[in-house]
């Protein structure tokens, strides 16, 4: 008779950090991290359900009716994701990613720290987070940028109604080609993605 299979019980978890398509490939020398395909469309998988727009948008509606009417008044804030990072990247080198979540009120001293905090931090990209966040949750945030390394993709944190401020390393290859290099940063909400901000850093050409 045949070994017998290990069941499904004894078999390691997951990370759900890790998409699938990311765990199934092996890491590119030199790119650390996660590997990302060094050309064509940005990786677009982060570990949340990605819904239709709209579907948010009545859900909002909906749920904002429900509170005036049945007067519930549990803590909850709209939210804006702001990036900065540089807008130019040098081959063989680390750049920093910082993606700001903060209420839309506070996008101006959110832009003023970034540029104390990081000397080359440049407005990336912004966008509204398509449903208000509860106080105390949990809130997730996915990096994926084309061609570039990203040491963790994933990180979470609890969002307690003051701005939030998340760094991401990215690693470009020395053998990266010169040019735009696409991007994207998700925001998860009950596994769910309830924000997209599109970004775009210019991979200078290599020297030598």
């Amino acid at each position: 008779m045949g070994k017998s299979l290990p069941s499904a019980s004894s078999l390691p978890p997951k990370d759900p950090g890790v998409s699938a398509s990311q765990s199934s490939k092996p890491p590119r020398p030199g790119a650390g991290g996660d590997a990302l395909a060094p050309s064509g469309p940005v990786p677009t998988l982060p570990p949340f359900r990605v819904p239709d727009p709209s579907e948010l948008r009545r859900r909002r509606a909906i749920w904002k009716r429900l509170r005036r009417l049945v007067g519930l008044e549990g803590p909850s804030d709209e939210l804006q994701v702001t990036v900065f990072g540089p807008l130019e990247v040098v081959p063989g080198q680390t750049a920093r990613l910082m993606v700001n979540l903060h209420r839309p009120e506070s996008a101006e001293s959110v832009h003023t720290l970034a540029r104390a905090l990081q000397s080359d931090a440049e407005l990336l990209g912004s966008g509204p987070v398509l449903c208000d966040v509860f106080r105390d949750s949990e809130v997730a945030t996915h990096v994926a940028v084309a061609g570039a390394g990203v040491a963790k993709s994933l990180a979470t944190f609890t969002w307690r109604g003051q701005p939030r401020r998340l760094l991401f390393d990215l690693h470009i290859p020395w053998e990266a080609g010169a040019g735009p290099a696409a991007g994207v940063v998700s925001v998860g909400y009950n596994k769910v993605r309830v924000a997209k901000v599109e970004i775009s850093l210019n991979v200078l050409r290599r020297k030598g």
